[in-house]
């Protein structure tokens, strides 16, 4: 018989509605802080087994954490090759990024990883013709269970 076309044909990126615009506007946030996106934990294998439990007084050395930690286990660098591969969040949010363009994900990740081996291997390639960026694969395994990864408080001791 007849098949109906798929309702969708990429993957469920988010946009504002379009009739809601006013709403969208009034209740959505003035900036973006692309370290969030490396905490979001979905369960999958990609995502690290322990989930943060976020404080408000160490919110941004936590995120900061995040980010690396994530970047750490996500992000591979093939000097060799001249091929880095992010991780599946920076395409899923690419538009929070910056121009939506591996190129800005890849500055982000470079930005956060400054003073990590990782970084410094990403910007001995970065201007180099033969760059190849590319996104992991979607994963299609979970984690059994997750465990909370708790902050340290300001006297070194888990909380």
């Amino acid at each position: 018989g007849r098949l109906s076309k798929a309702g969708l044909s990429k993957p469920p990126y988010i946009e504002p509605p379009k009739k809601s615009i006013s709403a969208y506007r009034m209740y959505s946030l003035s900036f973006k802080d692309v370290r969030l996106a490396f905490c979001v934990n979905t369960a999958d294998t990609a995502c690290p087994r322990s989930v943060p439990v976020l404080r408000e007084h160490t919110l941004d050395e936590q995120l900061n954490e995040c980010a690396v930690d994530f970047l750490r286990n996500q992000l591979v660098v093939d000097s060799n090759r001249k091929v880095i591969i992010l991780p599946k969040v920076c395409e899923v949010y690419r538009h929070d990024f910056g121009g939506g363009d591996s190129g800005s994900c890849l500055r982000v990740c470079m930005s956060e990883l400054r003073d990590d081996p990782i970084g410094k291997s990403i910007r001995t390639i970065f201007n180099d013709d033969m760059l190849q960026v590319r996104y992991r694969h979607t994963v299609e395994q979970y984690h059994t269970s997750l465990q909370l990864k708790r902050p340290v408080n300001e006297h070194g001791s888990d909380m």
